[in-house]
């Protein structure tokens, strides 16, 4: 709580004692790191609404977040998402979660972080339902400077969501677009408007073209 001039924070997750982890969240919800820049938190400890806490008390110079949990019953995501968006006005990289509530917040980020360049989105539960709305947000309000996008292969897409969200990018470039998790809902229809967008020159990247459809 001491390090006033801390500018990268990395946490991995390594307590025994569900004391100690409580412990643990106390102090980070009440420490102040006011020229944070680099978040990078790998652990299960549940404490996203913690690290909102913790990014409210910046002066907003934050450029990267990384977070990463394997326990699938983590709430306050929507919470967190909101705290980067009114807070993270520099943020360039961000990886998260999203949970079913969450896509309210993904407007307000896109909108008031202009800075960002790639962002990824990770899924906590079956919530198959939120892909279209993520990829109709992201074609209508993603900033010129966002050119690495990185979604859940759990989450389902129709192909009229992709052709839209790559239409938004023909006037500029998508460099990077993958699929991460386990690729659930996407179809050889899907690998194939990545291809014709490919072959445009509209996506430099997709690891859906370097697999192949024939897995789809």
């Amino acid at each position: 709580m001491s390090l006033n001039n801390l500018k990268d924070l990395i946490i991995y997750y390594d307590f025994e004692s569900y004391g100690r982890i409580l412990e643990f969240q106390k102090y980070l919800a009440n420490s102040k790191f006011p020229d944070l820049q680099i978040l990078d938190i790998s652990d299960d400890l549940l404490c996203f609404k913690e690290l909102s806490m913790l990014i409210e008390n910046t002066n907003g110079n934050i450029t990267d977040i990384f977070v990463y949990t394997s326990n699938k019953s983590a709430e306050n995501t929507g919470m967190f998402i909101n705290s980067i968006s009114n807070n993270c006005p520099k943020i360039e990289f961000l990886t998260t979660y999203l949970g079913p509530k969450d896509l309210i917040h993904i407007k307000s980020l896109l909108k008031n972080c202009r800075n960002l360049k790639s962002l990824r989105f990770n899924s906590l539960n079956e919530i198959k339902n939120i892909g279209d709305g993520l990829l109709n947000i992201l074609a209508k309000f993603s900033p010129k400077s966002l050119s690495s996008i990185s979604i859940s292969g759990k989450w389902e897409y129709s192909v009229d969501s992709f052709e839209n969200l790559f239409e938004s990018y023909k006037k500029r470039r998508l460099l990077h677009f993958d699929i991460h998790d386990e690729i659930v809902y996407i179809t050889t229809e899907h690998a194939k408007v990545v291809k014709k967008y490919f072959d445009e020159g509209v996506i430099a990247y997709s690891n859906l073209i370097i697999t192949g459809t024939s897995e789809y």
